[in-house]
C-alpha cells in the first residue's frame, strides 16, 4: 500500500479473481494482487461483469448492527459470522473490500454511519492491510470504533488453511467475537 499509484487487491473467489485481473489488464498502473490458496466458496457466479469495480467494495450482506469489511478468504468467514450473529439478534453488514487501494472510502464513511463500528478482518497482517487502511481513513474522518482481525505482529506459520485460520484466529467465531467487542465500544 505504501508504493505509490499502485493499485492492491485481494479477490475473495475465483469469479472475482477473474474479473478484477480483466479489468486490471486495461489500466496504466502497476498493480498487486494477493489470492489464496484456501478453497473458498463462489460467492459471484450469477452477477453481472460490471457490478466487480476496482476500488468499489461490494456490500454482500445488510445490517445496521454492526459493519465486517473484509477481503480474500475471510469474505466467506465474515458472511459466516454475521450467520452466527443473526442467531443472537445482531444483524451485520457484510463488505467485500476487494480493493485495498484505492480504498472505497465513501462505502466505509456509509457503513460506519449506519452501524456505529466496524470490524475489519483479512488473512494478512493487521499492520500495512485492510485493517489498517481503514482504521487510517476512520481517524481522520470519524470516530467510529474499529476492531482488527487478522495476523497480529508475528510471522507467518505453514500448515492446512483452516488449521491456520484456527491458529491465527482469523475464522469466523473470531469475527463474530470482534463485533461483539465492537458493538460494546459504540
Amino acid at each position: 500500500r505504501t508504493l505509490p499509484n499502485v493499485t492492491v487487491m485481494h479477490p475473495s473467489d475465483d469469479v472475482s479473481t477473474r474479473i478484477l485481473t480483466k479489468r486490471l489488464a486495461t489500466t496504466s498502473n502497476p498493480s498487486y494482487m494477493r489470492t489464496a490458496r484456501n478453497k473458498t466458496p463462489v460467492l459471484y457466479d450469477d452477477v453481472p461483469e460490471d457490478s466487480i469495480q476496482i476500488g468499489k467494495g461490494i456490500e454482500l450482506k445488510n445490517g445496521n448492527d454492526v459493519a465486517i469489511i473484509s477481503c480474500g478468504v475471510l469474505v466467506s468467514e465474515s458472511l459466516k459470522a454475521a450467520d452466527m450473529l443473526a442467531a443472537e439478534g445482531i444483524h451485520a453488514t457484510v463488505v467485500d473490500m476487494h480493493t485495498i487501494k484505492p480504498l472505497d472510502s465513501e462505502l466505509i464513511d456509509n457503513v460506519a454511519q449506519r452501524c456505529g463500528c466496524i470490524v475489519t478482518a483479512e488473512d494478512h497482517s493487521i499492520i500495512g492491510g485492510l485493517g489498517g487502511a481503514v482504521a487510517e481513513h476512520l481517524s481522520m474522518t470519524s470516530t467510529t470504533p474499529l476492531e482488527r482481525v487478522g495476523v497480529k505482529d508475528r510471522f507467518g506459520e505453514s500448515g492446512q488453511s483452516d488449521e491456520m485460520l484456527e491458529i491465527m484466529e482469523l475464522s469466523a467465531p473470531h469475527i463474530a467475537k470482534a463485533a461483539r467487542r465492537a458493538i460494546q465500544r459504540k
